[in-house]
């Protein structure tokens, strides 16, 4: 499956040290992996809006990966998807920090995990887009159901969507829902989703179409 089929975003707006990512590359391994079967954990980026200074990762991100690490590892998940990109700040220079790559890079190099088990998606620029995106790679290779870790802040957003106004933002931003959001805990850090066929659906965000 071509890089293009699942990532419409321009390849520049992803960057590590000032290069495009290389996502082909970096999602060689899992691809040979990942069946419609696979049990796969998607894991939002987190950078707050106000963020003056570059993080390279923020510990509510780094806590939504090890969640999802403790679950691997309890062989309740086949793989984890991480998704976000260089999003804040964006002036008065964009940040050199890709959420993605550096979740991906924490989980690689910090938690020790095999490349066969981390799923890139490095242009989120929103958390509509964290889903969208996530369920465009997930649907490209036949995987009609995942499931969201995060944090129960984010997780009372994407798992009580009605009540939250997470699918109204979508529809207006997007133009339709995403997909079947379910809460799975009480606390909704884990979040059943399954990703609506018009992710497909182009975007208005030039840099996140």
């Amino acid at each position: 499956m071509a890089v293009r089929r699942y990532a419409l975003a321009p390849p520049a707006v992803a960057t590590v040290d000032g290069a495009p990512i290389d996502l082909k590359a970096a999602n060689a391994a899992a691809f040979e992996h990942l069946r419609p079967t696979s049990k796969v954990l998607v894991v939002p980026g987190y950078t707050p809006v106000n963020t003056q200074v570059p993080i390279r990762l923020h510990p509510t991100a780094a806590g939504r990966l090890d969640h999802a690490v403790n679950r691997l590892r309890a062989g309740e998940a086949d793989l984890i998807l991480v998704s976000g990109g260089n999003v804040y700040p964006s002036e008065p220079e964009p940040t050199p920090f890709n959420e993605g790559w550096e979740m991906r890079r924490w989980l690689l190099h910090e938690r020790h995990l095999a490349e066969a088990q981390v799923l890139l998606e490095p242009y989120a620029r929103h958390s509509t887009t964290n889903l969208r995106n996530a369920g465009r790679l997930l649907r490209s290779r036949g995987v009609l159901s995942a499931e969201v870790i995060t944090d129960p802040g984010q997780g009372f957003y994407f798992g009580l969507p009605l009540l939250s106004s997470f699918t109204l933002r979508c529809i207006v931003e997007l133009g339709y829902s995403v997909g079947k959001l379910e809460p799975l805990e009480l606390d909704v850090t884990r979040v059943r989703f399954t990703p609506s066929p018009k992710v497909w659906n182009r975007g208005k965000d030039p840099k996140d179409p």
